[in-house]
């Protein structure tokens, strides 16, 4: 009895992130070669080490080149700051993939030759990530981003790394892409990267130099893309000490954010102890800078987890939040220049009612506005 193909398809589909069971379907059966190979190759994700071996993939397999559309580069995150990951590697198979909209790159130097390939055979990115990438000066960072014209979401890292500092161009708006609506900020730590990626003393004291810096870029590229286009923000960060560490420098500031329709603050917290307002300090400070008459929606969603040697991440619990300056917050929600606002979003563990009730008693008004909505997770 032979199989209808729309079955087999469902069930490759169910098995799409198990790389075994799909080459063995792919030798299974020429009829499923198609599905599997989708699954496959619709998103790669490469070290430097295997670029040569998929570049000889391409070449023996021209099929399958337009079925990449999800590319990941990725580098070993502890690298020294001297030689990162990807320093020498070869970008010819870049050449093979016409069909590449997202790009996640880790590790990456910019040289001009690498940055020429990246924007000669990446025309159609749509969605570009980088993370502890390492460019010439950050006006070789703006023009990268102003070579991929159909660009709408841009994400970074606060570890963005440049040799040189020449003076960034005054007209930063002229270079990027118009259809460029989403910005994602922010490097949340990740306790279960493995030991051969921790940072060493050095690099930690490095990179804390260049997120001061990059912060900076951060504030830049806000202003430049908040009076025009930008309609959608993320800030996600993971550090010891909240928000106050990572905006113990400069705060940023949306005030030029005239457009934006959402906002979302993603921590990922690593201490000990119970978590208490001075860890989202500068959570309310930045509502306060917020000057939208669109913004509908506002996020904060909050991790944390214990020890360096424990992977375990847990939701901080709506109990844990009721020690958080509501006051405030409710101060910065109240301004006249949020009219739209509809909803703040507030992602926690445990029972909804006890956050509830603490705002209901203490904060009534805000209680009575029902604009914070809670929502409940369950742990894995």
């Amino acid at each position: 009895m032979r199989l209808p193909l729309e079955l087999t398809d469902s069930v490759i589909d169910h098995l799409h992130n198990d790389e075994r069971t799909l080459s063995v379907c792919a030798l299974t059966c020429r009829a499923w070669l198609p599905t599997v190979r989708f699954h496959r190759f619709h998103h790669v994700s490469l070290s430097c080490d295997a670029t040569r071996r998929f570049h000889e993939v391409l070449l023996a397999s021209p099929e399958v080149r337009a079925l990449v559309h999800t590319l990941e580069l990725h580098g070993q995150l502890g690298w020294p700051l001297d030689s990162p990951a990807w320093h020498g590697a070869s970008y010819d198979f870049l050449k093979l993939l016409p069909a590449v909209t997202e790009a996640k790159l880790v590790g990456v130097y910019f040289e001009d030759s690498v940055q020429e390939m990246f924007v000669a055979n990446l025309m159609g990115l749509t969605r570009l990530t980088t993370y502890r990438c390492r460019f010439r000066s950050f006006y070789f960072f703006v023009t990268l981003i102003g070579s991929f014209p159909s660009l709408n979401t841009l994400s970074f890292s606060l570890s963005l790394i440049w040799r040189f500092h020449f003076p960034s161009p005054s007209d930063i708006p002229s270079y990027l892409p118009e259809g460029l609506r989403t910005l994602k900020l922010g490097e949340p730590e990740d306790p279960r990267t493995s030991g051969d990626e921790q940072m060493t003393m050095r690099e930690m004291l490095m990179l804390e130099i260049h997120a001061k810096r990059t912060m900076e870029v951060a504030q830049q590229l806000v202003d430049a893309l908040g009076p025009g286009t930008l309609e959608g923000l993320e800030f996600a960060v993971g550090d010891a000490n909240g928000l106050p560490r990572i905006f113990e420098h400069q705060t940023l500031n949306l005030a030029l954010c005239h457009r934006l329709q959402t906002f979302a603050i993603k921590m990922l917290f690593c201490k000990g102890g119970p978590i208490d307002n001075d860890d989202i300090r500068g959570f309310s400070e930045m509502l306060s800078t917020l000057s939208s008459p669109v913004l509908a929606t506002l996020m904060l969603s909050l991790h944390v987890h214990r020890a360096k040697d424990d992977p375990t991440i847990r939701r901080v619990t709506f109990s844990e939040m009721c020690a958080f300056d509501w006051a405030g917050i409710e101060a910065a929600l109240a301004r006249g220049s949020l009219p739209g606002l509809r909803s703040l979003i507030v992602e926690g563990g445990g029972e909804t009612a006890v956050l509830e009730d603490h705002i209901a008693r203490v904060l009534p008004r805000l209680h009575a506005r029902r604009v914070i909505q809670l929502v409940p997770h369950s742990e894995n």
